[in-house]
């Protein structure tokens, strides 16, 4: 295709409104339309409201804590104490028979497997 026929081309689109038929146009929607458009969305867009950990009590609060300290003091888990792996994602699991409490003797370090299998079959064998 030319130069001639593209410029051609492109005279005949600008006639029929083809091409940035916005430019230069200003409040295409009226505020009426706006207010509308804006309502309809706000069902999917909801402001989630913030989690003051602060209020949480019991169980909630001692696990999120112990967790949090268990990382502080002894580091992230590393390697399965079960199986012996490091790839993958180690957690940190509370054993059994033992309570909630700050004390490293309380848990274990376990892979995502190790961990699934002893909390769903009671232990690992």
């Amino acid at each position: 295709m030319s130069g001639e026929e593209k410029l051609m081309r492109s005279r005949m689109a600008k006639e029929k409104g083809f091409g940035k038929w916005m430019k230069g146009k200003k409040d295409f929607w009226t505020d009426e339309t706006r207010q509308k458009l804006s309502n309809s969305l706000k069902k999917y867009h909801r402001e989630k409201e913030p989690v003051d950990r602060s209020l949480w009590v019991g169980s909630q609060k001692d696990y999120r804590e112990i967790h949090y300290w268990l990382a502080r003091k002894f580091g992230k888990a590393s390697h399965c104490e079960f199986c012996g792996t490091e790839k993958g994602r180690i957690e940190w699991a509370k054993l059994k028979h033992k309570k909630y409490e700050r004390k490293r003797n309380n848990f274990w370090q376990l892979c995502r497997t190790c961990h699934i299998r002893y909390d769903r079959c009671g232990g690992l064998k």
